[in-house]
């Protein structure tokens, strides 16, 4: 009995260390976004990031669409039909073997074409300019 429940912890605790991800929920404005851009605004250059969605009722992820930032301050853009409603969750997923920590937010833009869901990735830090004195 003790070696089941052991890996039943472990078949549930690999995956989630596997790949770093974080899961933010759709707030902006609009009903639904066709287009998600990400920012580069990290000191890493060429990575790749996957943005999924998980449909409102729904548990399992769909891919949105992989990302590549070559440099800082790159932006990766894709437009998709299938529209991310408002209140739906979307999940960032860093590579794996990514060096750094990082941190996610959302902007919401209105284009005559398209709306849009920008996210910026940056670097985590620990401090402040001013924590050094």
């Amino acid at each position: 009995m003790k070696i089941r429940t052991l890996f039943i912890v472990l078949f549930l605790f690999v995956p989630i260390c596997m790949f770093a991800q974080t899961t933010l929920t759709i707030e902006g404005s609009e009903d639904s976004y066709n287009q998600i851009r990400v920012i580069n605004e990290t000191s890493q250059e060429n990575f790749y990031c996957r943005v999924s969605v998980i449909r409102k009722g729904k548990t399992k992820k769909e891919v949105y669409s992989i990302f590549e930032l070559k440099g800082k301050k790159d932006i990766d853009s894709k437009t998709n039909i299938n529209r991310i409603q408002q209140g739906e969750q979307i999940v960032i997923e860093m590579p794996k073997n990514f060096p750094v920590k990082v941190s996610f937010s959302l902007e919401y833009k209105d284009y005559p074409l398209w709306d849009a869901i920008l996210i910026h990735i940056y670097d985590e830090t620990t401090q402040f300019e001013g924590d050094d004195f």
